[in-house]
């Protein structure tokens, strides 16, 4: 939707969604296919290979050449450039790479390349979700772990005079011999935890891209989208607009399938909280209206920058991987990465209490 009309919209047969976007973008999404999302799914697979023999990466630039070589150049290029420099038409950069960075990242496709792809590749068909909801994924890893949860907010982690660290947790201080932060310490993130007692500053400097996300319990507005009648709106509705004040409007559906839902609820994605004049806009009804506000993904651009998963002897970064990219499959790889470089130092230290 380019604020005027649906410059594309899928058809109810297959066949003719695929003949409408031949006409519309050639053969660009099969050149994606070939360029880009293959081998980076190849390539991936290599890594857990590599993480099973307990290979360790320390920061962003030696994880990516653990993937591929070839996607070091990817961090200081945008993804719009390595894209006009195969070919690919401005009609498919101008929808379809917009449509995949602004609904992935919120950002325009001025980020750099690898950032790019991996939104490329989470545009596609083929994706997955866990039924009950993504949430069972870290609950079923901490019930697995048989992990201690303390559910405690961690104001500050102290490097002490023995070169273990102390963690001061609201009214208590506990004592570890290693620490992972899993959390983002980014320059304008909410975690505000302190760093005491290093020898260097303890700073990343990224900042995080601010997200809105909109919850509408309600009737969209057809005549906004110059539509006959609801029924003739499609489910998702992308923006490719980057005036409008939305990025996306989607239907939402229930995390079990055999729950019986009637209730009109969507999803809005925005880059600023909306007023009650744009809901005007985009809903005839609101019956309930929920809103997150947060600091959603790292905000991307294609200056060098030197990420570390190390922040001291025995402090590990997890969220140092959203660099790269920012998803599961990520964090996934890295916590990974930080649980091996623990094995790897206890071997040698033999460091434990």
């Amino acid at each position: 939707f380019d604020g005027q009309e649906f410059v594309f919209a899928e058809s109810r047969y297959e066949m003719i969604t695929a003949i409408k976007f031949l006409w519309r973008y050639g053969i660009d999404l099969l050149a994606l296919e070939r360029d880009f999302i293959k081998p980076l799914l190849s390539h991936f697979k290599g890594v857990y290979k590599l993480q099973s023999d307990k290979k360790t990466f320390e920061n962003v630039i030696d994880f990516l050449a653990i993937l591929h070589r070839s996607y070091l150049p990817m961090l200081t290029t945008s993804i719009r450039d390595i894209l006009l420099s195969k070919g690919y038409s401005d009609v498919f950069l101008n929808e379809f790479l917009y449509l995949a960075t602004n609904i992935n990242y919120n950002q325009n496709t001025n980020i750099h390349g690898f950032v790019g792809a991996v939104a490329l590749a989470g545009a596609q068909e083929e994706l997955w979700s866990v039924e009950g909801g993504n949430k069972k994924i870290p609950q079923a890893l901490l019930a697995h772990s048989d992990a201690k949860l303390i559910k405690k907010r961690v104001h500050s982690v102290v490097l002490l005079p023995n070169s273990k660290y102390a963690l001061e947790v609201e009214e208590h201080t506990l004592y570890y011999d290693y620490v992972i932060i899993a959390c983002p310490i980014m320059k304008n993130s909410k975690t505000n935890i302190e760093f005491v007692g290093f020898p260097h500053p303890i700073d990343i400097p990224i900042n995080y891209q601010r997200t809105v996300a909109t919850l509408v319990h309600g009737d969209v507005n057809y005549t906004y989208f110059n539509s006959a009648s609801a029924h003739d709106l499609p489910e998702q509705i992308f923006s490719v607009n980057s005036d409008l004040f939305f990025n996306c409007i989607c239907a939402v559906h229930p995390v079990t399938p055999d729950v019986k839902y009637k209730r009109n609820v969507f999803k809005i994605f925005s880059k600023n909280r909306l007023t009650d004049d744009q809901l005007d806009l985009l809903f005839l009804r609101r019956n309930s209206v929920i809103v997150t506000d947060w600091l959603a993904y790292p905000q991307y651009d294609t200056a060098k920058k030197d990420v570390t998963f190390i922040l001291h002897e025995r402090l590990f970064y997890i969220n140092a991987i959203e660099w790269a990219a920012s998803a599961m499959e990520m964090s996934a790889l890295s916590g990974i990465n930080a649980a091996l470089h623990v094995w790897e130092s206890y071997n040698q230290t033999g460091m434990f209490h």
